[in-house]
């Protein structure tokens, strides 16, 4: 009877995983992700739940911007507060009612739906696999933009970004380390999206000034043999196709050199710095509660504002802080300093990695209302809840507080020692 509970709760943490790396995967008209982590908490209501008070300031501030429907005067899609809400409680319920295996199973789970994801995208580049508007943007990049399992190129720029931070810092066998890491990065690179370089290179820049540092107090150990190996794999994956297809280079150089400048025949670059003008206009006419949470959606693509009918058909804006400022103005502040609070008291590993990768690259395509980012705060949560755990039971004794206790080694690993090769 234990081992079949064990292998349920295996497929069921698997499945969760899986759905965390999805868009739009509904049952019923909820997310799968959500319906999935409320299957989890039923089968397990007599777990002792564990909520860290920043899990509680996160639901009170989650609340306040859902309660701007209610009094927003350019409100498109009152059910984006139930939305939210949903996600923020699916995010604190799954770190109170998992261990460290149940997640551990979950990132594995979000790490083969990302993997899929790649090989679909090389599909698309190759004509076997369809996708949902065609290979877009052939004047961007010569063999076009693959969108893989999801809505868009961009999205898939954000996926691979997650999957090369699973791939890196999960536990993993050398060869499988090598294989995803490489097969992620590529797609990563040939997804073209600029947010998903500029996030993951920041993501990278700050975990590797924490890792110098870490070194230094005795606090990480060096970087594995493996995950070296990765690192390179992953730099001679991006040669194939530059080697191989004829233009890439160049393409990726233009690309990259207008990351930071928008020029006049940068389509997307223009069309980002109207929506941001027509962003600060809305926020320049808000009252001190906003227009209502899904009231960015107001800002169409090329920027024009639509007070009558809704611009975009997501109901959020490109820009997540920007978009959170129209909506809610002040009462936005609270959940924008907690989020940066939990990414702060985790970044030293996988968990808070995660949400800034994903909250970085929301300033530019917004997966904010999307199950990745959750996961990523339910993981850091988690990791939160962990940590206590780990001081409570290792006492006053300074010598014992960084050795975790036996059931709690892998989270600790993914946690505090991050770098750590468990091959």
């Amino acid at each position: 009877m234990s081992a079949d509970r064990n292998t349920r709760d295996r497929i069921i943490a698997f499945g969760t995983g899986v759905a965390a790396i999805t868009v739009d995967l509904q049952v019923g008209g909820a997310h799968a992700f959500t319906v999935l982590v409320l299957v989890w908490v039923f089968l397990h209501l007599r777990r002792r739940p564990v909520v860290p008070g920043i899990a509680v300031l996160l639901l009170i501030s989650s609340a306040l911007i859902a309660s701007t429907v209610l009094v927003g005067d350019l409100v498109g899609n009152p059910q984006l507060a139930i939305q939210l809400l949903a996600l923020t409680v699916s995010a604190i319920l799954l770190a109170a009612y998992t261990t460290p295996q149940n997640r551990l199973h979950m990132m594995y789970g979000a790490l083969v739906a990302v993997c899929f994801g790649c090989v679909y995208g090389l599909g698309q580049i190759a004509g076997i696999f369809p996708s949902r508007a065609g290979l877009v943007h052939i004047d961007v990049s010569a063999i076009g933009r693959p969108s893989g399992i999801w809505p868009e190129p961009d999205w898939l720029g954000i996926y691979a970004g997650v999957g090369i931070l699973l791939a890196f810092h999960l536990p993993l066998k050398r060869w499988m380390r090598i294989g995803t890491m490489a097969l992620c990065t590529m797609l990563w690179v040939l997804s073209f999206a600029r947010a998903g370089w500029l996030a993951l290179a920041g993501v990278a820049i700050l975990a590797g000034a924490v890792h110098l540092v870490g070194r230094r107090t005795s606090a990480v150990g060096p970087l594995g043999r493996d995950r070296r190996l990765a690192i390179a794999g992953s730099a001679a994956a991006v040669l194939l196709p530059i080697l191989y297809f004829r233009g890439i280079a160049e393409d990726l150089a233009v690309r990259l050199s207008r990351t930071f400048s928008a020029q006049s025949d940068d389509i997307s670059g223009q069309a980002r710095i109207q929506q941001t003008d027509g962003l600060l206009h809305l926020a320049d006419i808000a009252p001190w509660y906003g227009h209502g949470l899904s009231s960015a959606g107001r800002v169409g693509v090329s920027g024009k504002l639509y007070f009558s009918e809704l611009g975009s058909g997501n109901y959020v804006a490109s820009n997540w802080l920007l978009g959170l400022w129209v909506d809610a103005q002040y009462l936005a502040i609270p959940f924008i300093v907690t989020i940066a609070a939990i990414a702060l008291l985790t970044f030293n590993g996988l968990p808070g990695q995660l949400v800034v990768l994903v909250a970085a690259n929301s300033l530019f395509s917004n997966a904010t209302f999307v199950p990745v980012f959750w996961f990523a705060i339910a993981l850091s949560l988690a990791a939160i809840i962990d940590r206590r755990r780990t001081t409570d039971t290792s006492g006053p004794s300074t010598e014992d507080h960084h050795t975790p206790p036996r059931t709690l080694t892998r989270s600790e690993l993914l946690d505090a020692s991050p770098h750590r090769s468990l091959d």
